[in-house]
C-alpha cells in the first residue's frame, strides 16, 4: 500500500528502529543515505553504527521515547561538522548553473562548485586547510543533504481511513460516545479502542485510565471498505472527565483517543520458539485528540498516524507536491511536477521540517549554499531529503534481497496475479451510461443522498428559451423533503443554482448545469444499514454489483437523487407549454386501501390549483383527506404504505412517438418504472382492458381523430405509475448483515411514511421529458422537408396553442 526504503539492516530483535513514511496520493515513502563519510571526523560522532541509519522522511522531530538516529553529517571538504550559523550573513557567490556546466568567468573548468579542491580561487570558502573568510566571518555552512535511496514497497495489511474517524452517540446507552470509521484490511485480525492511551515500546499501547474505562478490542475480517462501531456500552462518557485531560493539544505521551489495527499472522507463516518472540504482527495505530465545537458536542481530529512493520516504527506524514511527481497518467511536461527553481527538472527533493517537495536534486545540491530557506514558505531549513519516484517499470521490479524491509509475500502474490496469469480484457468500448436519460434532449443526473449535493447537466436544450432559477425552484419545491407531517421529516431547502448553459435570462443552446447543494445530512442515522440490509431495498443489490456501496441515505438509491429530474422537466415542461401548449398535470389517486373513483377527476378541466390544495395532492378534498388519516395511521406506528399516481397529458401534437423500439407508451413506461419506489405503469385501460371484447374496448374513429400504433393521436394521455410502501420503517425485521448472518434490523434515519405525495412532481417531470426528447426527434424526422398537410399538420400548429407562444418552429 506504499513505497518504503531503509539502509537499516541491523538491530538486535525486538529493538526499535526509526522511521517514517511519506504520504501523498496512496504512497507511503521512507528513503535512507548510503553515501558515508570516507574518514572518522574529529571529534568523533556519539557512537552509531552506519547501518543503523533510518530517516524519518516526514517527521521533524520524533516522540520523546525514540532518540533520533540521524547524526549531523560530515563532509570532509568543509573541514568538520557544520558549525553555528553566522549571525550576519555574507555576500554570495555567483549562482550556479547545473544545467549548463561549462569553465567560465569564477567557474572551474568541469563546473565543480563549490570547489574543494581549489579553494584559492573563491576567496571566503573554507577549503580542506580551513583559512577563515578575509572579513573574520564565515559564510553560513550548507544545508545537510540526504542523498536519494530507491524507494520499495511495503505493505501495511489495516489502513484506518484517517478522514472517517468520528463519533456517535450511544442510543442504547444515553450520554455515552462510540468510535466508528472506516477501514480496509488485506488480512483478518483485530481492532482495539484506547481512551487516555500511552505508547510503549514495540509500539504497544497502554490504557492509563483502564480502572475508568477499559480497552475494547474487536476481531475483523479480510476486507475493503469496512465500517467498524464499537459495541454499544463500552463508549466514553465525556462528562466524567475535565476538559482538561480530553482537550490536550501540542506534544503529549497520553493520547485522549487511540486506535490500534492489528492483523493475525496467517498459519503459514506463524514461527515458533525465538523466532516468536522476535516476530510481531504488523500494525498501525491511529492517535486521536477531542475538540470542542460551538456547540459544545466533541468530535475527534487525528494528530497521528504509525505504522508498524516488520519490527520496524514509521510515522505518517504528508509531503506537499509529491501528488504531482508521482501521478503516472500525467504528461512529463506538466508544470505542476518541475522544479520550482530551474523550471525544468522534475521535483524530487523536500524540504524538512515543512515537507514542501518543491526543487530537483540539482537545484537543491546548489541551493544549499546560498540560502537557508524554503522556496515555498521561507521556513528554516534543517534538511534537503532526495526521493526518487519510481516508474511504472521499477514498480514491478522486485527489491533487492539484502532490503530490510520485505514486501509482504502473499499480498504481492495476490497483486500481480491479475496481470500475469488472469489479464484483463480490454472493456473501452463499454460504456455505462446509465445515468443519462433521452436521445435529443438529454439529462445527466449526479450525486447521492449524503454527499455534497446533487444536480443535472441538460444537453441539446434549444437556444433562446427563458429561463431562470425560479422557473425550476417551483417544481423542486413541490418535490422537497419536510413540507408537511406525511413526507419525510428531512429539512431541506433544494435551493437550485444554474451554472452555465444561459446568459440574462436565456439558454444557449450549451449544456446546462444545475445544482442543489445538500445541507441536513445525518450519516450516523445510517450505521446499522451499513452491517444489515435493509429489506425490499436496494442496499444488497448495490453491493452484489458493485462490491461496495454508499451506505449513508442509500446514495444513488435514494430518491434524493431525483431532483435532477425534476429540475429538468421543469425546463422541458416549459418548453413544451411554449411549443405546443402542452400541459401536464399528476395527482394521487390510490393510497393504500383509498382509491379515488375513476368518474370523480375530470381529465378535461382538473387544474393544478385543485392538486396542490391539499398536502396528499388529490384533486378530491373528500378523498384526500381519507388518503391523509391512512397515512397518518401507519406513520406513527413507524410504519409506511404505497399508492397509486395518475398523470394526465394534454394539448400533445399527433405523431410523437418512434415505431417499434420507441414507441410512446414504451418510452414512458422505461421513464416512470426508472423512478425510485415504482412498481407498475399502467396506460389507457390497462389491465383492465383485458376485461372487455374487442368490440366494447376499441375507440371507433371519428373525423378530427386519429389512431395510435405507440404514436399520440391529438387526444389526452393518462397513465398511472404504481409505487410500493418506503422499504425503510421503524420496526424491527428479520434480515441478512453483509458477513451473511441471520439478524435483526431497526432502520432509523427520516424517511416518507408514503411517497406518492413527493412522487408527483416526480411523474410530471419524467413524463416531460420523454414529451420532450419524443419532440425533438419527431421534428427532426417528418418536419425537415415539406409537410404532407392533407395527412400532417406542424407541431405547435393546433388551435390550443396559447396566443402568447412565441414563433419558435
Amino acid at each position: 500500500m506504499g513505497n518504503a526504503g531503509s539502509n537499516g539492516g541491523g538491530g538486535s530483535p525486538g529493538h526499535r528502529r526509526r522511521g517514517s513514511a511519506a504520504q501523498g496520493h496512496g504512497h507511503h515513502q521512507v528513503h535512507g543515505h548510503h553515501h558515508q563519510p570516507s574518514s572518522p571526523p574529529p571529534p568523533p560522532p556519539p557512537e552509531s553504527s552506519p547501518s543503523h541509519y533510518v530517516f524519518a522522511a516526514a517527521t521533524p522531530y520524533p516522540p520523546p521515547q525514540y532518540t533520533n538516529p540521524n547524526l549531523p553529517r560530515y563532509y570532509p571538504q568543509y573541514g568538520n561538522y557544520y558549525p553555528p550559523p553566522p549571525s550576519l550573513q555574507v555576500p554570495l557567490p555567483a549562482p550556479y548553473d547545473h544545467h549548463h556546466r561549462g569553465g567560465g568567468a569564477g567557474v572551474p573548468a568541469g563546473g565543480e562548485f563549490p570547489p574543494s579542491a581549489h579553494p584559492q580561487h573563491y576567496p571566503g570558502w573554507p577549503g580542506v586547510s580551513g583559512r577563515p573568510h578575509p572579513c573574520g566571518l564565515q559564510p553560513a555552512m550548507p544545508t545537510p543533504y540526504v542523498e536519494h535511496q530507491k524507494a520499495i514497497t511495503i505493505r501495511n495489511d489495516v489502513n484506518l481511513k484517517k478522514e472517517t474517524l468520528r463519533i456517535e452517540p450511544d442510543e442504547e446507552c444515553p450520554g455515552r460516545f462510540l468510535v466508528a470509521f472506516t477501514f480496509d484490511a488485506t488480512l483478518a485480525g483485530s481492532m482495539t479502542v484506547y481512551f487516555f492511551a500511552k505508547e510503549e515500546l514495540n509500539c504497544n499501547l497502554t490504557a492509563v485510565k483502564e480502572d475508568l474505562i477499559k480497552p475494547v478490542t474487536v476481531s475483523f475480517k479480510e476486507g475493503l471498505g469496512q465500517k467498524f462501531r464499537q459495541p454499544s456500552g463500552t463508549g466514553i462518557d465525556f462528562s466524567v472527565f475535565e476538559d482538561s485531560e480530553l482537550l490536550k493539544q501540542g506534544d503529549m505521551d497520553v493520547y485522549p483517543l487511540a486506535v490500534k489495527a492489528e492483523t493475525t499472522m496467517p498459519v503459514d507463516q506463524k514461527l515458533e520458539g525465538e523466532d516468536q518472540k522476535m516476530k510481531t504482527p504488523n500494525s498501525q495505530i491511529t492517535q486521536a485528540l477531542f475538540e470542542k465545537k460551538e456547540s459544545g458536542d466533541y468530535q475527534v481530529r487525528v494528530a497521528s498516524q504509525i505504522l508498524w512493520v516488520n519490527g520496524t516504527r514509521y510515522e505518517l506524514q504528508e509531503i506537499y507536491g509529491i501528488g504531482n511527481s508521482v501521478e503516472g497518467d500525467a504528461d512529463a511536461n506538466d508544470p505542476g511536477k518541475e522544479c520550482v527553481i530551474c523550471l525544468s527538472e522534475p521535483r524530487d527533493t523536500t524540504v524538512l521540517p515543512c515537507r514542501h517537495m518543491c526543487m530537483c536534486s540539482e537545484c537543491a545540491k546548489v541551493l544549499r549554499y546560498q540560502t537557508t530557506r524554503c522556496p515555498i514558505c521561507r521556513q528554516p531549513v534543517e534538511r534537503l531529503l532526495e526521493i526518487k519516484v519510481n516508474n511504472k517499470a521499477e514498480e514491478q521490479q522486485q527489491p533487492s534481497p539484502d532490503s530490510p524491509i520485505k514486501v509482504n509475500s502473499k499480498a504481492e502474490e495476490h497483486q500481480q496475479q491479475p496481470s500475469q496469469s488472469l489479464p484483463i480484457p480490454h472493456r473501452e468500448e463499454v460504456k455505462a451510461s446509465a445515468n443519462v436519460f433521452g436521445n435529443y434532449f438529454q439529462v445527466a443526473t449526479y450525486g447521492e443522498s449524503h454527499g455534497g449535493g446533487v444536480g443535472c447537466v441538460i444537453s441539446g436544450c434549444p437556444p433562446r428559451i427563458p429561463l431562470t432559477e425560479a422557473d425550476m425552484q417551483v417544481e423542486l419545491d413541490r418535490r422537497r423533503p419536510g413540507q408537511s407531517r406525511i413526507t419525510t421529516p428531512r429539512k431541506e431547502t433544494d435551493t437550485c443554482k444554474i451554472l452555465s448553459g444561459t446568459h440574462e435570462g436565456m439558454t444557449t443552446g450549451t449544456p446546462i448545469h444545475v445544482f442543489v447543494p445538500n445541507t441536513d445530512q445525518r450519516g450516523g442515522d445510517y450505521s446499522e444499514m451499513a452491517k444489515a440490509y435493509r429489506p425490499s431495498h436496494a442496499d444488497a443489490t448495490y453491493d452484489f454489483k458493485y462490491g461496495v456501496r454508499a451506505v449513508q441515505g442509500g446514495g444513488r438509491s435514494s430518491a434524493r437523487e431525483t431532483i435532477g429530474r425534476v429540475a429538468a422537466g421543469a425546463l422541458a415542461k416549459k418548453i413544451l407549454k411554449l411549443k405546443s401548449g402542452v400541459e401536464i398535470l399528476a395527482f394521487v389517486s390510490k393510497v393504500h386501501q383509498v382509491v379515488l373513483p375513476e368518474d370523480a377527476v375530470d381529465y378535461d378541466t382538473v387544474t393544478m390549483e385543485q392538486i396542490e390544495s391539499n398536502i396528499v395532492r388529490c384533486p378530491d378534498p373528500e378523498y384526500a383527506q381519507k388518503m391523509i388519516d391512512a397515512i397518518d395511521k401507519v406513520r406513527v406506528r413507524g410504519d409506511s404504505i404505497g399508492g397509486v399516481v395518475t398523470c394526465i397529458a394534454r394539448n400533445v401534437p399527433r405523431g410523437i412517438g418512434s415505431p417499434v423500439f420507441d414507441k410512446l407508451e414504451a418510452e414512458l413506461a422505461k421513464a416512470m418504472l426508472s423512478l425510485p419506489a415504482s412498481k407498475g405503469f399502467e396506460i389507457g385501460s390497462g389491465f383492465a382492458g383485458t376485461d372487455y371484447t374487442g368490440s366494447e374496448h376499441n375507440d371507433e374513429f371519428y373525423m378530427d381523430e386519429a389512431g395510435n400504433g405507440g404514436i399520440s393521436n391529438g387526444e389526452i394521455i393518462y397513465f398511472k405509475v404504481a409505487f410500493k410502501p418506503t422499504a425503510t420503517i421503524g420496526k424491527k425485521q428479520h434480515t441478512v448483515s453483509r458477513e451473511h448472518e441471520d439478524v435483526e434490523l431497526l432502520a432509523r434515519g427520516r424517511h416518507d411514511p408514503c411517497v406518492v405525495p413527493r412522487a408527483v412532481p416526480m411523474v410530471e417531470s419524467m413524463a416531460a421529458l420523454v414529451l420532450m426528447d419524443q419532440l425533438m426527434a419527431h421534428i427532426a424526422q417528418c418536419e425537415m422537408f415539406p409537410l404532407n398537410l392533407a395527412l400532417q399538420e406542424p407541431v405547435g400548429s393546433a388551435s390550443s396553442v396559447p396566443a402568447f407562444a412565441p414563433d419558435l418552429s
